[in-house]
């Protein structure tokens, strides 16, 4: 959980220091799962089965991201939790 965030923190931190497009934005919607993380030495963790994924959601400069589960049948379940940004 600790590396999603670190990663999602980089993410947005190295675009903060160019600046955002606006327009770009509503490419982060929708559901967002680690296959792989490259570390700064150069190994790789790789994950094949993943429990939990995440939904973003966009809208104009503000979102919410909630971690949902994938079922059987191409639905998912979300829980009640949500984590409110801002861009």
């Amino acid at each position: 959980m600790k590396q999603i965030w670190g990663i999602m923190f980089l993410i947005l931190l190295t675009g903060c220091t160019s600046g955002v497009d606006a327009e770009k934005l509503p490419f982060l919607n929708g559901y967002w799962e680690i296959e792989k993380v490259v570390f700064p030495d150069g190994s790789s963790k790789s994950y094949t089965v993943n429990t939990a994924v995440d939904f973003i959601q966009v809208e104009g400069r503000e979102g919410y991201r909630k971690k949902v589960q994938p079922e059987i049948g191409g639905t998912f379940r979300a829980s009640d939790d949500a984590e409110n940004f801002t861009v």
